[in-house]
Parts: structure tokens; sequence; C-alpha cells
């Protein structure tokens, strides 16, 4: 079996935009892009995904079999565990069908990954997963853990 190191994958297509109440924006010389939602920022990744790899590497290099995730974002995590040959399937539970709008429309369906419109704070199932990666803040305090420059 042939193992990717995580700076070797595919990324998602992050496409700067309006989707409903989530926008998306790029700045060129921050080296960013932002993800807003109701004009509150959720998320900031860098142009060249270093930081989310770096981020990421540990949950990457442990994750196997069927993976439940919980927070979608712009799809960082859920594209690199699908590339993974250990991982069956990446399931993703996300609160809001704008951001999952906006990652469905700019990138390929790929069937390894099923995202759910949830809350991960309230989800239950009876499925078994291998792995659960959580990756989710609680909504009413993204304020503040996620500050913003934007009037609320």
């Amino acid at each position: 079996m042939e193992y990717k190191a995580i700076e070797d994958l595919v990324m998602p297509n992050i496409v700067p935009g309006v989707y409903g109440d989530v926008e998306i924006t790029k700045n060129d010389a921050e080296g960013t892009y932002t993800l807003y939602h109701n004009q509150v920022r959720w998320m900031v990744t860098d142009l060249n995904f270093k930081e989310p790899a770096d981020l990421f590497y540990s949950q990457y290099d442990l994750a196997y079999g069927n993976v439940l995730l919980t927070g979608l974002g712009f799809g960082i995590m859920a594209t690199a565990l699908a590339q993974k040959e250990e991982v069956s399937s990446v399931t993703v539970l996300e609160i809001s069908a704008d951001v999952i709008d906006a990652f469905v429309k700019n990138n390929p369906n790929n069937p390894k990954i099923n995202i759910i419109l949830a809350n991960a704070s309230e989800y239950e199932t009876d499925v078994t997963y291998d792995c659960l990666l959580p990756d989710h803040y609680a909504v009413s305090y993204t304020h503040l853990t996620l500050p913003t420059n934007r009037e609320v």
C-alpha cells in the first residue's frame, strides 16, 4: 500500500462568493481564504493549505475505516481523508446547508464522502464508526473563539 503524505494530497476547490448565508473571501495580500456565516467569521485557512495540513496531520495519520467528522468548513479534512486508502468512508455532520452548498457546487462528487445536514452536538445514530474526528464549535460561542473585523 502506498502512503500519501498530507502535503501531497489534492485539496478542495475553494471558490470565493456568496452561497446563501455563507460568504467565502480570498485575501491575496494576507494569503488566506475566510468563511463567514451570517457575517460572522467561522474559519480561515491559508491559500496553500499549509496551516490545515499541520493542524490535521495527527487526525489524518490515525484515521481508518469509517470516519465520522464533525464540521465541513472548506472540506479540507473530508477531502484529505477520502484520498487515504485506509479510510473506507467519511461521513461529515454540518450544521449549515449553505456551507454544504458552497462545497458541493465547487468540488467533484466523491463517493467516499457523505455529508449530513445536522447539528453535531445533537446528532444521534446507530451507525458504528471506526474514528470520530470532532472539528466543530458551539455556534453560540463563535464570537468568542473566532474574532472578526466585520460589524455583526
